[in-house]
C-alpha cells in the first residue's frame, strides 16, 4: 500500500511538545529519538522511491544511462534491474519512479529504449518479478514518462503512438491489461502543469505561449497568456507548480521568468544575473474564469518542501518570499552552468489561499539560500521545518507559531543530486543535456550538517512509509530502511 507521507494535527501537537520539553510518547515525530537501520544498499538513485505490494522501486544510475531497480521492502534483495529510457521529456523535470497497488498485484511502469531507435516502449511490470504486463501499446515518443493517473487506478502518460499524427492522452489498467489512447486535450504541444492546467508550445518570436484550463472532455475552459499571468518574460520553460483547486475554490500557482538573453551570455561564457525578486510570482487564480485574484511577486514554494502532500483543503498556503537578491550564474570547467546569489533576504510567510492575505511572517537565515545548490531542511505537511537565525524552528503552517528545536535534534535535510548527463531526442543537437535527478536525503542537525543516524522526525520528513511500520529512505548513497527502536 502507498501512503503518503504526512503528520497527523495529533502527531504534531505531540511534536510540539517534545520541542519544548513537556514529554510525550509520540515516538514517530520525536526529532531526539534514533531509529534502527534495518537494512541498507548500495546504488545511486535518481528520483525519488515508489512502493506496492511490499516491494520498493528507484531509478538508479548505471553507467552512462539510467534503469528502473526494485527491492524487497523487508529485506533489502534486489528483486530486479531493467534499463529505462527519458523519452522526449524537458530534462528540468525530475525523474521519478510509479507503482501502484491493484486487487491484481503490485506494478510499476516506466519508458523502456528500442534498438536502433529513438523510440521508447512503455512497460508496465509486476513490481516484484519485473515481469511485462501484455499489453500491446505501440512505440510511443514520450511527452511525459507514465505516474499515476489523478484517480489513482491507473498509469497515465502523454506523447505520440506510432502511427498516429496527434499527441495522445495514453491510460493503462496494468490489472486488466489494457492501454486507451485519445487525442491529447490541450493539443499536441501543450505541457500539463496541474490537474487542468495546461501551457501551449508556442514561444516567441514565431508565438505566444498560453495558460489553459483544461477539462476532462478536451473543452478549454479559458485561455490567458502566460505573460499575462506571471509577467513579461514568463513561461513555463523556466518551471511551475500549481496545487489542486477542488477544495480550495483557487487556483495557486507559481510561475517564473526566463531570459534568453542571460542564458545566451552564459553560454558563450559570460556572467548572467537575474533580479529574485521579480523573477519568479505566485497567484491565485479563479477556477471559472481564470481572472487574478492575487499575486504576490517573489513568492513560490519553499525548497525541499513537500508541496504534493500539503493537504487538499489547506486554508493557509506556505511560501517563502525573495525580498531582495541577484543570483548570477556562468560555465564552470565542466560546462555545466553554475551560480551563486548575493544580498539574499527572505521571509516565509503564511498566504491565506482564498484571499491571498499574508496571515503570518517569519524572517530566514539568509545563508540558508545563498548557495542555489545547497540542502535545506525537509519540510512536512503541518509544520515546516524552517531554517531561522541561530538554528531550525519548527513553523504550524495555519498560525505560524515557531518553536525552536533542541541542540541534539536530528532532522531530515535533502540537497540536488548531481544531474543525469543524457541525450535529449528533442535536441537536434544530439548532445548530452543535465537531467533533473531529484535530491538525496540525509539526517542533519539544526544548523542543517550532517548528523549521525536518523530520528522520527527526519523519516517522517523525508521518507516513505511501509505497511510494516518502518520507512524507507532514498540516501545520495544508495536506500535506508529504518524502523522504531522500540
Amino acid at each position: 500500500m502507498r501512503r503518503s507521507i504526512s503528520i497527523s494535527a495529533t502527531a504534531v501537537c505531540a511534536l510540539m511538545l517534545l520541542l519544548t520539553g513537556c514529554g510525550t510518547d509520540a515516538l514517530e515525530a520525536n526529532p531526539n529519538d534514533r531509529l534502527l537501520a534495518m537494512w541498507a544498499v548500495d546504488a545511486a538513485p535518481v528520483g525519488s522511491l515508489a512502493e506496492a505490494d511490499s516491494a520498493l522501486v528507484s531509478y538508479v544510475r548505471e553507467g552512462d544511462g539510467l534503469a528502473l531497480t526494485a527491492w524487497d521492502a523487508a529485506s533489502g534483495e534486489v528483486l530486479w534491474s531493467s534499463p529505462a529510457a527519458v523519452g522526449a521529456v524537458a530534462p528540468g523535470i525530475e525523474i521519478t519512479s510509479t507503482a501502484i497497488d491493484t486487487a491484481a498485484g503490485g506494478f510499476t511502469a516506466y519508458l523502456a529504449p528500442m534498438a536502433n531507435s529513438e523510440w521508447q516502449r512503455v512497460v508496465v511490470a509486476d513490481i516484484r518479478t519485473g515481469d511485462a504486463v501484455d499489453v500491446e501499446t505501440p512505440p510511443v515518443w514520450a511527452l511525459s514518462r507514465p505516474s499515476l493517473c489523478e484517480d489513482g487506478s491507473s498509469f497515465c502518460l502523454r506523447g505520440y503512438l506510432d502511427g498516429t499524427d496527434a499527441a495522445q492522452d495514453i491510460r493503462i489498467d496494468p490489472a486488466e491489461a489494457r492501454y486507451r489512447a485519445r487525442p491529447a486535450a490541450s493539443g499536441d504541444r501543450a505541457r500539463p502543469l496541474g490537474l487542468f492546467v495546461h501551457s501551449t508550445g508556442e514561444r516567441a518570436p514565431d508565438g505566444v505561449e498560453m495558460l489553459q484550463y483544461v477539462e476532462n472532455d478536451g473543452a478549454v475552459r479559458w485561455a490567458r497568456t502566460y505573460e499575462d499571468v506571471f509577467g513579461v518574460g514568463a513561461s513555463s520553460d523556466g518551471g511551475w507548480y500549481w496545487l489542486d483547486e477542488s477544495a480550495r475554490g483557487v487556483l495557486v500557482g507559481v510561475g517564473s521568468v526566463v531570459q534568453p538573453e542571460a542564458r545566451a551570455v552564459i553560454r558563450e561564457g559570460g556572467v548572467g544575473s537575474i533580479d529574485l525578486p521579480t523573477a519568479f510570482s505566485t497567484v491565485g487564480l479563479d477556477p471559472g474564469t481564470g481572472s487574478t485574484t492575487w499575486a504576490i511577486a517573489g513568492a513560490r514554494f519553499c525548497p525541499h518542501m513537500q508541496v504534493g502532500s500539503l493537504r487538499a483543503d489547506a486554508r493557509i498556503i506556505p511560501l517563502c518570499a525573495y525580498i531582495a537578491g541577484t543570483e548570477t550564474a556562468w560555465l564552470d570547467d565542466s560546462t555545466q552552468i553554475t551560480s551563486a546569489r548575493d544580498g539574499v533576504a527572505v521571509d516565509m510567510i503564511g498566504v491565506e489561499a482564498e484571499t491571498g492575505d499574508v496571515v503570518w511572517r517569519l524572517s530566514l537565515d539568509p545563508q540558508a539560500f545563498t548557495d542555489p545548490q545547497a540542502g535545506g531542511f525537509i519540510a512536512t505537511p503541518e509544520a515546516l521545518v524552517a531554517p531561522t537565525p541561530g538554528g531550525a524552528s519548527i513553523v504550524a503552517i495555519e498560525t505560524g507559531e515557531r518553536t525552536t528545536t533542541r541542540v541534539e535534534a536530528v532532522l531530515a535535510c535533502a540537497a540536488p543530486r548531481p544531474p543525469l548527463d543524457l541525450i535529449w531526442i528533442n535536441d537536434g543537437a544530439r548532445e548530452p543535456w543535465p537531467f533533473n535527478a531529484g535530491e538525496g536525503l540525509s539526517s542533519c542537525d539544526r544548523h542543517g550538517r550532517a548528523a549521525h543516524g536518523f530520528s522520527g522526525l527526519a523519516a517522517r520528513s523525508g521518507g516513505l512509509e511501509l505497511d510494516n511500520g518502518s520507512w524507507a529512505m532514498s540516501v545520495d548513497d544508495g536506500i535506508v530502511v529504518v524502523s522504531p527502536s522500540r
